[in-house]
């Protein structure tokens, strides 16, 4: 009977202490769902997209995206020729509480500036544009735009101007960038990089790239500034994958990311591995060896590490051969390649056997 007793008493540990395992496991799942940018998961997500002319293709763009994701409820609205830096033209900031009171939205995606590199009016005098007064203002104008769409709640994925063929007109959109993206980031919200996803390597503008489907192509329309079908179509799918992204950790599928967070687009050559990259140019990604990463290095080389003009006697060539000579085991096809300067014989059959005769 003693027995017995023990018995339960060791069957009904075991069940409390899997109870409290069980529960301990599922607090810790609750506590991953709706803790990172937008909160709760919802069945449904009200995207509305607005601004400029860009912004209208944006729109379009992520209709077409969207089409295949039930989630995902694509609306906007663009005024041509708007921005942040004339109010008296049309003001968003006034336009925006209106608006969302006829459109009920969860994330606000924003595209907007092309058609602010001007001079300000202001008491009575000009702001040059780029100056530093007009800077402070530019400033304000889009902290009252994140701060309506912050106070109802409302996701904003501010993104990024994207290059413009013009030299100065593209150091314009990268001012005007910068000031969005400080003051969207200051507010804990997401701007979204897509600058890179449409430049050539080394930051200049193209107006070819590859779009959605892996065809290289025109993306961007003759102005130089606005896109084509392709290039909308591209720039929403990196939009609403951002988007995506964040709607996994909503549902407890992926690990919250800190914010506020500088979203980087999918397309981006900063977010692909070395191995497998092609240049928006259509080129392959070529590297020469005073580019390859330091001896015993964990982490691959990317292509800003050229950019940067970073040297070191490690990423030489030489040092790099040396440190395969060394490492090479002794009789090994490493050690004949690489030592005696032999290239090693292909197994039969193997791809690189050139021995193998057609039939």
């Amino acid at each position: 009977m003693k027995f017995i007793r023990t018995v339960v008493a060791m069957a009904m540990a075991l069940a409390a202490g899997a109870a409290i395992m069980a529960s301990q496991m599922a607090m810790a799942q609750q506590s991953t769902v709706g803790a990172g940018y937008l909160g709760q998961s919802r069945s449904e997500y009200s995207i509305f997209v607005f601004g400029d002319s860009l912004a209208a293709g944006l729109w379009a763009g992520s209709r077409r995206v969207a089409k295949q994701k039930p989630r995902l409820r694509i609306k906007g609205r663009f005024k041509e020729g708007s921005g942040l830096a004339r109010p008296k033209f049309h003001d968003w900031a006034k336009a925006l509480p209106k608006i969302i009171e006829r459109n009920p939205m969860d994330i606000a995606v924003v595209l907007i500036g092309s058609n602010d590199r001007q001079a300000v009016r202001r008491v009575g005098r000009d702001l040059e544009f780029g100056s530093e007064e007009w800077s402070q203002y530019y400033a304000r104008r889009v902290d009252q735009v994140v701060r309506v769409l912050k106070s109802n709640k409302i996701a904003v994925y501010w993104i990024e101007l994207p290059p413009m063929a013009s030299t100065e007109y593209d150091g314009a959109a990268k001012r005007i960038a910068q000031i969005q993206r400080e003051r969207v980031t200051a507010a804990a919200m997401r701007f979204v990089e897509i600058r890179k996803a449409f430049s050539n390597e080394d930051g200049t503008y193209t107006d070819r790239g590859f779009d959605v489907d892996g065809r290289f192509r025109r993306l961007r329309a003759r102005d130089g500034i606005k896109f084509l079908k392709s290039g909308n179509t591209k720039l929403a799918k990196f939009v609403v994958d951002v988007i995506e992204r964040d709607i996994e950790v909503a549902d407890g599928l992926r690990t919250p990311e800190p914010l506020p967070g500088v979203a980087l687009g999918y397309g981006s050559s900063e977010s692909k591995p070395l191995f497998g990259h092609a240049l928006n140019s259509g080129e392959a990604f070529t590297l020469s060896p005073s580019e390859l990463p330091k001896v015993g290095a964990v982490t691959i080389a990317r292509a800003a590490t050229r950019r940067a003009g970073i040297s070191s006697e490690a990423l030489t060539s030489e040092a790099v051969i040396e440190a395969l000579r060394s490492t090479a085991v002794p009789g090994s096809p490493a050690a004949q390649l690489f030592k005696d300067g032999e290239w090693p014989e292909a197994p039969s059959g193997r791809v690189d056997d050139f021995s193998l005769t057609h039939q």
